[in-house]
């Protein structure tokens, strides 16, 4: 959250502050510097874990002391916080007393408080300003849930965990749709983040993330990256994007000094603190620096004492004269007694402290929390999936698969491409001459054309033979001739030719047979048409058998229990296809009716463990063992060398691999040794990568810090 600028004093050229990170088991610290040049961070502490409020003050101290000399004469704290600490009204009052404890034990100055998830997007979003992703916290009790839009943060939720970490994903999902009008589409990118887990516990946290069907159960676009942040980063981002906002003044107390005040309750975004409506002197407040208290010590010079009324002072000289009374009373008696009062008293830290002793040696329990260096082990392999495998074969790579049946249907339509043209023949009468001496008789259909433009005869026609006759001039021939209907051959306006063309008759010379138009043709038309392709039939059985085939696979997928996956999906009968029109018809739209039997191979995780050892056993290093946690594997079909009732997969197997460790005899060579001799000797193994150790009771660990003698009382996991 961002701290406003709530005081007037200037701030000097330099300027140093500590912060201290909390989380509800854990805490950090850093000394760093403002001046003109910005924010730069000092020094910083290792992560100290913490129980309970007496516990936080001493790993405070011990955080503080990790920072150096320059940090002892800093007085000025900024507090980074979880979101849970703080409401609107400022630091709730369940979380106000340990950072008090805090402040007074190690005489410091509360300056104010971040909230580590907005610092955190802030710091994510200044190095990339068009960031859009989901900020996962995860603290002891909750796990916050930030979305980032386009470098902004849009909202942050946060739920109880309850150890089922994709339970409380969905449980956050959910609370953060719930606050947008529509269903928001989520980032393809996870960012993880935690003061509490230890790099082990996060990645663990990181592969489950990773291993989950995301696109199927929340609005993913596609499955997201799953990324871990270092936690120095957590600390970094409290300073450098919250703890510049919050010191732009040294103190809060010379605020509450200046004047008096009304009774108000001033917003949280400032002083969490209620005042007297009389005017008033500083002496009559406990001011608080966001909720947290400060400390006025330092102002006792400019404080003046109020007179007091005769009343008061009876009153206050009757109580001191009691006391006076009270004290002689015991001084008379230990003058009597001090022999008996001095045994009792080292009789009673005798007894305190053998059962103490007697309480350290049996009662305690230590818990020893091993992070292994585990290695990844990664093999591409191809496997056969077959419906009438009697079981898993692990040396034949076989994996048993069921065959799951799904019987779909739908329509479909398409626009029609092709194109015919329809139209009318041109028609006409012509005359036909015959210039042999011999009488012609013409077949009906017998052509007669212009070029490119065929006619035929509509009916049979008989033309008389050519006649010749003396005439003044000379001998005169008259050509038989007969008129006769015709019919164009094709549709169009081309056909309507002129009256007088001449027209050759079939194949005769022009010499002894010949034909010329008696009227212009008319009636010729032509226009082209959408009909049914065969292309459009192909087309559209394409696209439904895709649609189907998809509708199918999505409806099996959703019947699959946990850890159940389907690696082939084809169409094996096709019940009923039926278009409403064939081919060449006239129609602008072509519908489809389909039916299908779609068949899957789906085979489960589990059976693919025993596989995956196989596949894996002969790359593991010498002293490792496969882990038992969930191998990964990421697996395409192999169509080539598909067959009925089995398919081939291409598979790549993921897995880590744990170094071999005894831990019985881990667990006796670390009896009787103390806290830190037990980590250096479990870190010293090449398996271990951190250690983290925890006595029960915890309080146990300030006064007898060592592993229990008795075998057990010591638990390794």
């Amino acid at each position: 959250m961002g701290l406003p600028p709530v005081f007037k004093t200037k701030q000097p050229a330099t300027s140093l502050y500590i912060t201290i990170l909390l989380s509800d088991s854990n805490l950090q610290a850093a000394l760093w510097q403002q001046d003109n040049q910005g924010i730069a961070v000092l020094s910083k502490s290792t992560i100290y874990e913490y129980s309970d409020d007496d516990q936080a003050v001493t790993q405070a101290d011990k955080a503080l002391q990790n920072l150096g000399k320059q940090s002892e004469k800093v007085n000025d704290i900024v507090f980074g916080l979880p979101r849970t600490w703080a409401d609107d009204q400022g630091v709730i009052a369940i979380k106000k007393p340990i950072l008090k404890s805090i402040t007074e034990g190690l005489d410091l100055s509360a300056v104010g408080f971040v909230m580590t998830s907005e610092a955190l997007s802030k710091q994510l979003v200044a190095g990339d300003p068009r960031l859009s992703a989901l900020l996962v916290e995860f603290s002891q009790y909750e796990l916050f849930l930030s979305l980032i839009v386009q470098g902004k943060l849009t909202s942050t939720q946060y739920v109880g965990r309850s150890g089922e970490t994709m339970a409380d994903m969905t449980e956050a999902l959910a609370r953060l749709n719930a606050h947008h009008e529509e269903e928001i589409k989520l980032p393809a990118k996870i960012i993880l983040s935690s003061l509490d887990l230890d790099e082990s516990e996060l990645k663990d946290q990181q592969q489950l993330l990773l291993s989950h069907d995301w696109v199927n159960s929340h609005p993913f676009v596609h499955s997201p990256t799953v990324d871990l942040l270092d936690k120095e980063m957590i600390l970094e981002a409290v300073i450098k994007q919250g703890g510049g906002d919050s010191v732009e003044n040294p103190t809060i107390a010379s605020k509450v000094a200046e004047k008096p005040v009304k009774k108000e309750m001033v917003e949280a975004s400032e002083i969490a603190v209620e005042i007297d409506s009389q005017e008033t002197t500083v002496a009559n407040v406990e001011p608080t620096s966001y909720g947290v208290p400060v400390s006025l010590n330092k102002l006792d010079h400019k404080i003046k004492p109020e007179l007091k009324s005769q009343d008061e002072v009876n009153l206050s000289d009757s109580k001191i004269e009691k006391s006076s009374q009270t004290k002689m009373k015991f001084n008379n008696w230990f003058r009597e007694h001090r022999s008996f009062a001095i045994g009792g008293f080292f009789a009673g830290i005798v007894t305190l402290l053998v059962v103490a002793g007697v309480w350290l040696t049996s009662g305690v329990k230590a818990v020893v929390r091993l992070s292994l260096a585990t290695e990844l082990i990664s093999k591409e392999t191809i496997i056969t999936l077959s419906s009438e495998s009697d079981g898993v074969d692990a040396n034949k790579l076989v994996l048993i698969a069921d065959t799951i049946d799904k019987k779909v249907s739908d329509k479909k339509t398409k626009e029609t491409t092709g194109v015919k043209v329809v139209g009318d023949q041109a028609i006409g009468e012509i005359t036909l001459y015959n210039k042999t001496e011999a009488v012609k008789s013409f077949d009906k259909g017998t052509k007669i054309s212009k070029g490119d433009l065929v006619f035929t005869l509509d009916d049979i026609v008989e033309v008389a033979s050519a006649s010749t006759k003396e005439t003044s001039s000379g001998k005169e021939t008259e050509y038989g001739k007969n008129n006769v209907k015709v019919t164009a051959a094709a549709i169009g306006a081309d056909s309507n030719i002129e009256k007088e063309i001449e027209l050759q008759v079939a194949s005769f010379d022009p010499g002894t047979y010949s034909a010329t138009t008696v009227e212009a043709f008319s009636g010729g038309s032509s226009r082209e048409v959408r009909v049914v392709s065969s292309s459009d039939r192909d087309q559209l059985i394409e696209d439904l058998r895709k649609k189907l085939l998809a509708e199918a696979q999505d409806e099996i997928e959703k019947s699959l229990d946990e850890g159940e996956y389907i690696a082939s999906v084809n169409i094996s009968k096709i019940n009923e296809q039926k278009f409403d029109a064939e081919i060449a018809d006239e129609i602008g739209v072509l519908t489809l009716d389909l039916s299908i039997t779609v068949q899957a191979l789906s085979y489960r995780t589990e059976d693919l463990k025993p596989l995956a050892q196989s596949v894996l056993e002969d790359d593991v290093p010498d002293g490792y063992t496969i882990a038992n946690s969930e191998p990964q594997i990421m697996s395409a079909p192999d169509q080539e060398s598909s067959v009925s009732g089995e398919v081939q997969l291409l598979v790549n197997i993921t897995s880590e691999a744990k170094p071999d460790l005894d831990l019985e005899e881990l667990k006796k060579s670390i009896l009787g040794k103390s806290i830190d001799e037990a980590k250096r000797f479990l870190t010293a193994d090449d398996g271990v990568k951190s250690v983290k150790i925890d006595l029960i009771p915890s309080i146990a660990a300030k006064i007898y810090a060592r592993i229990p003698t008795d075998f057990s009382k010591v638990e390794i996991k």
